[in-house]
């Protein structure tokens, strides 16, 4: 990813009315009658009505290695919960960044993630991403070790375009072209499509929870943050949330689902593809083992010894 430098006063205010428009999305509306089948459909509806379907199997031999998708909020007849999530690379906002990351554990003996699914929404338009970032950092203190996303990651697959739309409604399946090999511990992933807010516009990741509607979260809340100076704009909880650092998302930056009268969605939708890595077992000896190459070495040393005294009688 290019270095970032922040928008000027009239970038500022261009990217005032694109996050306007993104809060009054994020208004949940009246139910609204069901969709007929098909992506068309859906995208005549995006931004107001989503397309729920199940997500894809994993590939043979392949498992769901961890998964936020039973717990996500999927409200009838409301629009979804979804929060900005986008890189800007170019246009009347040159890399503009909102970032979400969410955390995961791995277990013993660790993974090999083969791929990221998400789901999320496009708040401002139907273009499709011109890629997608996907960053994985390691934990620190209940946020991710660094918000420096050149250095900082340790796994990173930056200008995919291994990636599927599965509903038609900006859910994606993104193939990681070398799979990212994890140790067990504490992880944070982030996914970032790359976009042109005015052409394209901007992603938004769906929120989800360990269950729906309980307030419960796996590990910890997930966390946000932005690249640019809010403040003058919005003076809001948010405004505080960047440009260096991550903040959680909801406690630190109030941000989720206007009006939403039910427990809140900490977690993040997403779920992980791919398998376990393999433990090369070491044989062991075991007691038996043990007793019998007591008795060959003891056996090899008297030989030894034997043979040295013989030729010292010789001499």
């Amino acid at each position: 990813m290019q270095r970032i430098t922040p928008p000027t006063a009239t970038q500022v205010a261009l990217l005032a009315i694109l996050c306007l428009l993104a809060l009054l999305a994020a208004v949940p509306l009246a139910a609204a009658p069901a969709l007929p089948n098909g992506a068309e459909a859906a995208r005549a509806a995006v931004g107001l009505q989503h397309v729920t379907a199940a997500a894809t199997p994993p590939p043979a031999g392949q498992e769901v290695l961890f998964s936020t998708f039973p717990g996500r909020d999927d409200v009838a007849g409301n629009i979804w919960t979804v929060i900005d999530s986008v890189y800007a690379p170019g246009s009347a906002l040159p890399g503009l960044t909102f970032a979400i990351a969410d955390d995961f554990e791995v277990p013993f003996p660790g993974w090999r993630i083969s791929r990221v699914d998400v789901f999320g929404s496009n708040l401002l338009s139907d273009g499709e991403p011109q890629a997608i970032n996907v960053y994985i950092f390691t934990d620190q203190a209940g946020f991710p070790s660094s918000w420096d996303f050149d250095a900082g990651p340790v796994y990173k697959a930056e200008g995919l375009t291994t990636f599927v739309d599965r509903t038609g409604g900006f859910d994606f399946d993104v193939t990681l072209p070398v799979p990212a090999e994890l140790p067990p511990g504490r992880y944070w992933i982030s996914v970032l499509p790359v976009m042109d807010p005015i052409l394209e516009g901007i992603w938004a990741w769906s929120e989800s929870a360990l269950a729906g509607d309980t307030g419960t979260f796996h590990y910890n809340e997930s966390v946000w943050r932005h690249n640019t100076d809010l403040r003058p704009i919005f003076n809001t909880a948010a405004d505080e949330c960047g440009p260096e650092g991550w903040y959680r998302r909801i406690t630190d930056c109030d941000l989720t689902r206007p009006m939403d009268d039910t427990p809140l969605e900490y977690d993040m939708s997403f779920q992980l593809i791919g398998g376990r890595l393999t433990v090369i077992e070491v044989p062991t000896l075991g007691e038996v083992g043990v007793t019998l190459l007591a008795a060959f070495l003891s056996l090899a040393g008297m030989l030894t010894l034997a043979r040295l005294r013989r030729r010292r009688g010789a001499d």
